[in-house]
């Protein structure tokens, strides 16, 4: 069996085999969480010990009444014990536990030990684990025939083996071995309590959600929970069904997202979350609550993170990333915004390196930087853990609460276009306190391209591991240099990266909208050579990025649409509108020009409100 198939055979055992105690009163305790784990070796034939550590203080006077720890065969390996001890021993090559052991048995895919006499868990756990030889000669098996999680958590793998590691090591940190201690006691059917909860934000009057950690503690998977949360005195319930069942381990936890109905008042309140009933059923730890924090606002900001992605038409990876933005703005054209900052390599020049400095660097490529502190892979996510991770990777920090709003509109400053204003609107929605807050403005060109530009590909051997994504054809399909490739994002000017002094006044307060102009002259725009590759330029957009300029912490961006027209901000999304009485209206053509009388064609038309609000919107005429 390969290794893929050894995967496989060991997903279909967390399903079958991890969940389902043989008799009633017993449940099952794993460190994996249901997780798939994958195998685990030294490739030598040689005697292993393997061992977690149980430090659960509710199953202290429980009792362990067996084992079950997954194998892909029981081929080639031989003298297999579980055991249980409360300290990790060597004597000589062979481990002695002072609680005691049992043999092994085959079957069902897993090592089945049942000991003679149950083990009554006292306060200060103990360690439970196995033992066996692997055989000569090795199978592909047997080379690595640990099973374990290439995550680590506290107390999650113990190893000591005959050749490789002589004395006990600790890998806890990097992984956590598949070992499922069979527990009996006095458990319930269904229980399960809040066991984390993140603080919440929510505008005045709206619906919002919390994220929660529930833990599993009962003898049945949990499919739906009914949560009772008192906020200001008052209790109400909500009801959530899980996307995937919780399996019946215990202390399994998933994160799960409670509605909560909206409050009328801006404040902060504690919010007492507790779980009323599982699949329809009373809860056995119905009176355990946890609290946390609801912050509520007379406005909400959009979170959206920035990715800065390092490139180059000389990297052969690089391709992964000009998948992967262009993916992400088809899945999130209203949120995802994205620097695509071209390099070239020693003497190597890259016709769209525009910038001589950049805010950060990358330590590979391709490379990316999320909200000016977390080094990412534009494609896999942080880690490279899989195909497309950037995509979970960005949504979770768009789960993060920003401070404030910002929006930008972007226009010729004049009918002779040698002026580019990029305008921001910020607008906090708790007291600066008095921080030293920036606004940095990038412009960014998309439609970029030329026939001589040939971007560097390695994955034209990868037809089967993208088949049927059609965006990777053209590098899948492509040979080793593409050419006729469209760029777009890229970064064309970035001057005073750390935010422009004074953007932000330093007597700021909530909920004032602060408005700021920053000019670039378009003469000034060029590439390392002096040459400006911009055929379009109408197809320019502004980049702007709220800083702490005394952390560098990044608050918040976002970004305009094309030069001479408008996006609607969240900001204007947001503020009510307290009189539409229109002052002033002015017409532009798409090349931002002023007209007095717009006639047949595409015009902006901008009104200027009483309430002293501006409103542009595309017209056709």
């Amino acid at each position: 069996m390969n290794i893929s198939g050894k995967i496989m055979a060991n997903a279909i055992l967390l399903i079958t085999g991890l969940t389902c105690p043989a008799q009633q009163n017993q449940v099952v305790y794993s460190l994996t969480q249901g997780q798939q784990s994958e195998s685990w070796g030294t490739s030598k034939a040689e005697t292993y010990n393997v061992a977690i550590q149980m430090k659960e203080p509710g199953l202290v006077g429980k009792k362990i009444v067996g084992l079950r720890m997954p194998v892909a065969t029981s081929e080639g390996i031989s003298n297999i014990t579980g055991w249980l001890t409360e300290k990790l021993d060597i004597d000589g090559k062979n481990d002695t536990p002072d609680v005691g052991s049992a043999s092994a048995t085959f079957s069902d895919g897993c090592l089945n030990v049942t000991f003679a006499e149950p083990y009554v868990i006292g306060a200060d756990g103990l360690y439970a684990g196995y033992t066996f030889t692997v055989e000569q000669p090795l199978s592909d098996e047997t080379k690595t025939p640990i099973y374990a999680l290439t995550k680590g958590c506290e107390g999650g793998m113990f190893v000591h083996s005959s050749r490789t590691y002589r004395k006990w090591i600790s890998l806890e940190d990097k992984n956590t071995a598949d070992i499922r201690v069979i527990v009996e006691g006095d458990f319930h059917q269904y229980d399960a309590m809040v066991t984390d909860a993140g603080v919440g934000y929510a505008q005045m009057e709206e619906a919002t959600t919390i994220l929660v950690t529930v833990s599993g503690y009962g003898m049945e998977p949990i499919e739906n929970l009914r949560f009772a949360y008192t906020v200001d005195g008052t209790t109400k319930y909500a009801d959530v069904q899980l996307d995937s069942p919780l399996p019946a381990i215990y202390g399994q936890k998933q994160r799960v997202y409670v509605p909560l109905e909206g409050v009328a008042k801006a404040g902060t309140y504690t919010v007492d979350l507790a779980i009323a009933e599982i699949n329809s059923r009373p809860n056995a730890s119905a009176v355990h609550t946890f609290s946390t924090v609801l912050n509520v606002m007379d406005f909400l900001p959009v979170t959206r993170p920035l990715m800065e992605e390092y490139t180059g038409l000389w990297c052969g990876y690089c391709p992964r990333g000009y998948v992967a933005l262009e993916r992400m703005k088809e899945l999130h054209p209203d949120r995802f915004v994205a620097v695509s900052i071209h390099m070239g390599q020693g003497t190597v020049a890259d016709p769209m390196q525009f910038l001589t400095e950049t805010p950060n660097e990358p330590s590979g490529f391709p490379g990316a930087i999320m909200n000016r502190s977390m080094e990412t892979d534009p494609w896999y996510g942080p880690g490279l853990t899989y195909e497309f991770g950037i995509n979970d990777y960005w949504k979770s920090l768009c789960e993060e609460f920003s401070i404030a709003d910002i929006n930008v509109d972007l226009a010729w400053k004049d009918e002779s276009h040698q002026q580019i204003v990029c305008t921001s609107h910020s607008r906090f929605t708790i007291e600066p306190t008095g921080r030293d807050y920036r606004v940095a403005y990038i412009l960014v060109a998309d439609g970029l391209s030329n026939p001589a530009w040939a971007q560097s590909n390695y994955y034209t051997d990868s037809v089967d591991l993208y088949a049927g994504q059609a965006d990777w054809e053209v590098f899948t399909k492509g040979k080793s240099y593409v050419t006729g490739l469209i760029f777009n994002d890229i970064a064309i000017a970035y001057k005073e990266q750390q935010g422009v002094a004074g953007s932000i006044p330093a007597d700021a307060h909530r909920g004032v909208e602060y408005t700021h102009s920053y000019v670039y002259n378009y003469a000034d725009i060029h590439n390392t050579k002096g040459e400006n590759p911009i055929l379009d330029t109408s197809k320019i957009r502004c980049v702007v990025v709220l800083l702490d300029a005394e952390t560098g912490q990044f608050i918040n961006c976002n970004q305009s649409s094309y030069i001479g027209e408008k996006l609607q901000s969240s900001i204007e999304e947001l503020i009510p509108d307290h009189g539409t009485d229109v002052l002033k209206v002015t017409y532009y053509d798409m090349q931002g020009r002023q007209t007095a009388r717009p006639e047949k064609g595409i015009f902006v038309r901008v009104s200027v409100l009483r309430n002293g609000k501006i409103q542009s919107e595309k017209i056709v005429l």
